[in-house]
């Protein structure tokens, strides 16, 4: 079973560089240019990062909680979050995406907006199949015509019909 540990500013640095290996492979399937990260830059970013505003988890399997599969970040905008995730590459086709974008869509409680390249079909299927939906895509001639922009209305919350209720109440 797949875990989500939540790192803080306290957490091991250890924890903080095991992210590093999984964003660092990830880089050629992100929206936005970022250059590879040190150790030493992974630990400045994390030192410096607004925690009341962003969420970082590290993910692992039950089966082999040694090794981490994946992280997932969102970052708090105000009336909207925006998560970013990266499974490592050996456990890609595992089924992880799924569970690490409930997740996130549960935990960020509120709409989100994201983004994605059209040329990554798994981030398109998996955004697709749990309720993302574009809005637009990128035409602007200094912006990367390769990128769809997002929106979710966030988790979801069923409440009963109250009205029903009382009615069979009445009678």
């Amino acid at each position: 079973m797949l875990r989500p540990t939540q790192l803080t500013r306290d957490s091991d640095p250890i924890l903080i560089e095991a992210l590093r290996p999984i964003l660092n492979a990830s880089l050629p399937y992100l929206t936005k240019s970022l250059g590879w990260m040190s150790a030493v830059e992974q630990h400045r970013w994390w030192r410096t990062e607004d925690h009341a505003r962003v969420k970082v988890f590290l993910w692992r399997d039950d089966e082999r909680p040694w090794e981490p599969v994946a992280f997932s970040m969102i970052t708090d905008h105000g009336d909207f979050a925006s998560p970013f995730f990266a499974v490592a590459r050996d456990h890609w086709s595992n089924g992880y995406g799924d569970a690490i974008i409930k997740h996130y869509i549960e935990t960020a409680g509120k709409p989100l907006r994201g983004q994605q390249l059209v040329s990554n079909g798994a981030i398109r299927k998996l955004n697709a199949r749990n309720g993302w939906v574009v809005v637009r895509k990128s035409t602007a001639l200094w912006t990367n015509p390769d990128i769809e922009y997002l929106e979710h209305p966030g988790p979801t919350t069923t409440f009963p019909d109250y009205d029903a209720i009382l009615k069979g109440l009445d009678g």
